[in-house]
Protein backbone atom coordinates (compact mmCIF):
# COMPACT_ATOMS: atom_id res chain seq x y z
CA UNK A 1 0.00 0.00 0.00
CA UNK A 2 1.13 3.52 -0.64
CA UNK A 3 1.19 6.35 1.50
CA UNK A 4 -2.18 7.87 1.68
CA UNK A 5 -2.89 11.64 0.90
CA UNK A 6 -2.02 13.85 4.84
CA UNK A 7 -4.75 16.22 5.31
CA UNK A 8 -4.75 18.86 8.05
CA UNK A 9 -7.86 20.64 9.23
CA UNK A 10 -8.14 24.22 9.72
CA UNK A 11 -11.36 25.83 11.38
CA UNK A 12 -12.70 27.88 14.25
CA UNK A 13 -13.59 25.26 17.67
CA UNK A 14 -16.36 26.86 17.88
CA UNK A 15 -17.39 25.08 14.92
CA UNK A 16 -15.59 21.71 16.13
CA UNK A 17 -18.30 18.76 15.19
CA UNK A 18 -18.10 20.14 11.97
CA UNK A 19 -14.58 20.11 11.85
CA UNK A 20 -14.95 16.26 13.51
CA UNK A 21 -17.12 15.84 10.52
CA UNK A 22 -14.97 16.63 7.95
CA UNK A 23 -12.44 14.33 9.55
CA UNK A 24 -14.61 11.12 9.07
CA UNK A 25 -15.38 11.73 5.75
CA UNK A 26 -11.71 11.90 4.98
CA UNK A 27 -10.82 9.13 7.20
CA UNK A 28 -13.50 7.02 5.14
CA UNK A 29 -12.55 8.56 1.88
CA UNK A 30 -9.01 6.91 2.98
CA UNK A 31 -6.63 10.02 3.59
CA UNK A 32 -5.01 10.78 6.56
CA UNK A 33 -6.32 13.70 9.02
CA UNK A 34 -4.53 15.72 11.42
CA UNK A 35 -6.56 17.90 13.03
CA UNK A 36 -7.06 20.84 15.71
CA UNK A 37 -8.28 19.34 19.28
CA UNK A 38 -10.41 21.14 21.76
CA UNK A 39 -8.06 21.08 24.93
CA UNK A 40 -9.26 23.20 27.38
CA UNK A 41 -5.95 25.30 27.67
CA UNK A 42 -6.20 28.74 28.30
CA UNK A 43 -2.86 29.94 29.49
CA UNK A 44 -1.16 32.39 26.69
CA UNK A 45 1.89 30.03 26.38
CA UNK A 46 0.40 27.03 25.91
CA UNK A 47 -1.71 28.71 23.20
CA UNK A 48 1.11 29.45 21.66
CA UNK A 49 2.31 26.22 21.98
CA UNK A 50 -0.46 24.63 20.49
CA UNK A 51 -0.54 27.16 17.51
CA UNK A 52 2.42 26.16 16.75
CA UNK A 53 2.00 22.61 17.16
CA UNK A 54 -0.66 22.88 14.53
CA UNK A 55 1.99 24.63 12.20
CA UNK A 56 3.85 21.34 12.48
CA UNK A 57 0.84 19.38 11.51
CA UNK A 58 0.39 21.89 8.71
CA UNK A 59 4.18 21.07 7.36
CA UNK A 60 3.69 17.42 7.15
CA UNK A 61 0.09 17.55 5.66
CA UNK A 62 0.06 17.33 1.59
CA UNK A 63 -2.98 19.48 1.33
CA UNK A 64 -4.94 22.26 3.64
CA UNK A 65 -8.56 21.99 4.57
CA UNK A 66 -9.84 24.91 6.24
CA UNK A 67 -13.50 23.67 7.35
CA UNK A 68 -16.33 26.68 7.56
CA UNK A 69 -19.99 26.97 8.35
CA UNK A 70 -22.79 28.13 6.12
CA UNK A 71 -21.41 31.69 7.56
CA UNK A 72 -18.69 31.10 6.11
CA UNK A 73 -16.54 33.13 9.07
CA UNK A 74 -13.05 32.49 8.85
CA UNK A 75 -11.56 33.77 12.35
CA UNK A 76 -7.66 35.61 12.95
CA UNK A 77 -5.91 32.34 14.45
CA UNK A 78 -7.21 30.06 11.08
CA UNK A 79 -6.48 32.98 8.53
CA UNK A 80 -3.13 32.95 10.18
CA UNK A 81 -3.06 29.25 9.67
CA UNK A 82 -4.20 29.71 5.92
CA UNK A 83 -1.33 32.31 5.32
CA UNK A 84 1.34 29.87 6.95
CA UNK A 85 -0.07 27.05 4.94
CA UNK A 86 0.10 29.13 1.77
CA UNK A 87 3.27 30.60 2.11
CA UNK A 88 5.30 26.80 3.15
CA UNK A 89 3.57 25.71 -0.33
CA UNK A 90 0.41 24.06 0.21
CA UNK A 91 -2.63 23.48 -1.25
CA UNK A 92 -5.41 24.82 0.22
CA UNK A 93 -9.28 24.05 0.27
CA UNK A 94 -12.39 25.45 2.02
CA UNK A 95 -15.11 23.32 3.05
CA UNK A 96 -18.45 24.58 4.03
CA UNK A 97 -20.23 22.46 6.33
CA UNK A 98 -23.94 23.02 7.20
CA UNK A 99 -24.52 20.55 9.87
CA UNK A 100 -23.06 17.36 10.80
CA UNK A 101 -24.37 14.77 9.37
CA UNK A 102 -26.09 11.29 11.30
Amino acid sequence: MTRPEIVTLCGSLRIFPLILQVAADETAAGRMVLSPFKTGVTDSEALKRLDELHRRKIDMADRVIVVTDRSGRIGESTRGEIEYATRVGKPVVTVMVEQVQP
